[in-house]
């Protein structure tokens, strides 16, 4: 039995191993971002707690905001915590206000009430701890994997605080991706026990991706740039770039032409963390959303 299709956008390991029949909804899915380290001076960290709907939320933030100069938000990968997206927030720290947390059940972070809980709660629990901790729009998102999906999500609720955003690699929306990964599963029950667990939960943080639709369906302010970035390899496995890369770039592209401000930026070769392993193409997508805000 093979990990979810959906699994491997956030893993690359399609196939990377038999499992032995156990369900994968009852099996701990591996963290697929890991703490980068940083070497932003320690004194210059500002730390921060705040509560949101009874629940405390630690984060920090490093720079200063200089006049006219939107403040950076960094939504780490599934399961990571607020230094995830470290490599980042160096390159950015000397310009401007860097800030990132850590997300309901990660780190210094309470557990969230109830999970499965929809990915449309972890875009309310980011507002709720930017107005609690009062940091100022306007926001530069940058968000990787389900941080992607977060930080789409909530430049559609929240357009008048964001002056644009960078997803790279975010997980695709629902409907849509089920509808592609039918023609490469061989039956329902296949489909189900590994596409449809994962959306409905069956993840690191217990997150239910079905609250998805609307990053096609809500709209974008026609000024706000934006970049999707995709970038997955194939990691050796010969079926995963025959049967699936070529529709799940598909269905990441898709979501570069919800507002007018969107591009779409395929970074061939480097894999899901292009944060890590071609900088200097995410640094290029953030200094574009920047420049054209």
């Amino acid at each position: 039995m093979r990990r979810p299709l959906v699994l491997l956008i956030l893993t690359i390991s399609l196939g990377s191993g038999a499992c032995s029949g156990a369900d994968p909804a009852a099996s701990p899915q591996p963290s697929t971002t890991t703490s980068a380290p940083t070497d932003a001076d320690p004194a210059d960290e500002q730390p921060f707690s705040v509560t949101v709907d009874g629940r405390e939320f630690s984060g920090h933030c490093t720079g200063d905001a200089a006049s006219g100069s939107p403040t950076v938000i960094l939504e780490s990968g599934l399961g990571g915590d607020q230094y995830a997206l470290g490599l980042i927030e160096e390159q950015l720290a000397a310009r401007t206000k860097v800030c990132a947390y850590d997300r309901a059940g990660i780190g210094g972070s309470d557990q969230p009430a109830d999970t499965p809980r929809p990915v449309t709660d972890l875009v309310s629990d980011l507002h709720g701890v930017l107005t609690a901790a009062e940091i100022e729009a306007p926001y530069l998102l940058v968000g990787q994997s389900m941080g992607a999906n977060i930080v789409f999500m909530y430049a559609q609720a929240y357009p008048d605080e964001v002056n644009g955003f960078v997803a790279m690699n975010p997980v695709p929306p629902y409907t849509d991706w089920i509808r592609r990964a039918r023609a490469v599963y061989s039956s329902k029950a296949e489909l189900r026990s590994n596409e449809i667990s994962f959306y409905e939960g069956a993840n690191d943080e217990e997150v239910s991706f079905q609250s998805t639709d609307g990053m096609l369906a809500d709209p974008l302010p026609s000024s706000m740039p934006y970049t999707v970035m995709f970038a997955e390899d194939c990691g050796g496995d010969t079926e995963f770039c025959d049967r699936v890369l070529l529709p799940l770039s598909a269905a990441t592209r898709t979501l570069a032409a919800v507002g007018e401000g969107g591009s779409f930026v395929w970074v061939k070769g480097a894999g899901h963390e292009i944060f890590v392993t071609d900088l200097d193409t995410v640094m290029e997508a953030i200094d574009g959303a920047w420049s054209s805000s």
